[in-house]
């Protein structure tokens, strides 16, 4: 796809919906896809499972990307909020792809596993120069029981993922069960165990996190997080008690799996910690 727009569609299947391709088969021949400069905007897309701006399930093996994509004032549900939705692909199942010059503005998801880019993440993903904001009087609002953050509701791979130069702002990040940040949701614990998660130049301003797991960069840890050079501003924390969750600036449970953390040159300013659960105050992750 090159130079499309699609306004004002309603979408609605049992599984695997997107604004553009429902889904993208691994099959014998090489399947792969480049999408430049595509917008989906004023949109509704609603399925049971796989819901994206863009795509739906992509299962290509291939080394696929996507470059200046819009997504604008639309809504994307998973009924009940079962399973994955993300603001360009609810789920990333093969392959490799590159995520480049990209927003997402005035976004509203729910599912089991919210991302303002991705539902959930298999393959390897790169993700550059890539904007998620809404504005003071509309925000994104990414919603979801089990995982959520501004990039991917859940990382389901010891794949390398990595962010350089992203912004999430103005965006309201909701889990009422387990992990939400700004960068990263729920970590698979068996098969992200070794995740490696990369953020490099990146900022977070305006955001307000709610999770039992709750932090700035990562809810709970899992694998190795490589950070520098990151801006967080005006962003608010709110823990809560379910599963005896924790709260951090930064990440909110190293003890879940963490095997290295790197965090240097980061910047931190108005950053409000609300219900700790009872455990912590304004520390840089939870214990």
């Amino acid at each position: 796809y090159k130079n499309v727009i699609v306004k004002g569609t309603t979408i609605s299947a049992t599984t695997n919906a997107g604004g553009y391709v429902g889904q993208v088969e691994n099959s014998n021949n090489a399947t792969y896809y480049n999408i430049n400069n595509a917008v989906f905007k004023d949109g509704n897309v609603t399925a049971n499972s796989n819901i994206g701006g863009l795509i739906g399930n992509s299962e290509s093996k291939q080394n696929n990307s996507i470059n200046k994509c819009n997504i604008e004032n639309s809504q994307l549900n998973t009924e009940n909020g079962y399973r994955q939705a993300g603001g360009l692909i609810g789920r990333i199942g093969n392959g490799q792809i590159g995520i480049t010059h990209s927003k997402v503005q005035g976004l509203t998801v729910y599912g089991k596993f919210s991302g303002g880019l991705i539902g959930e993440i298999i393959g390897t993903v790169t993700i550059e120069d890539t904007e998620i904001t809404g504005t003071e009087s509309k925000k994104n609002r990414i919603n979801s029981t089990d995982g959520a953050s501004g990039i991917y509701g859940r990382l389901s791979t010891n794949n390398p993922i990595i962010m350089k130069r992203c912004q999430v702002k103005y965006t309201e990040i909701t889990t009422t069960q387990w992990s939400a940040s700004a960068f990263s949701g729920d970590i698979h614990v068996s098969s992200g165990k070794n995740a490696s998660i990369s953020i490099y130049d990146s900022s977070v301003q305006h955001i307000k996190i709610t999770a039992p797991f709750s932090g700035g960069m990562a809810g709970q840890m899992r694998g190795s997080l490589t950070a520098a050079n990151i801006v967080m501003n005006d962003v608010e924390i709110i823990g809560k008690q379910n599963n005896n969750g924790l709260s951090g600036t930064i990440i909110s449970d190293p003890g879940s799996g963490a095997k290295y953390i790197y965090v240097a040159g980061i910047s931190m300013q108005n950053i409000n910690m609300k219900d700790k659960n009872g455990k912590v105050a304004d520390n840089l992750y939870g214990y």
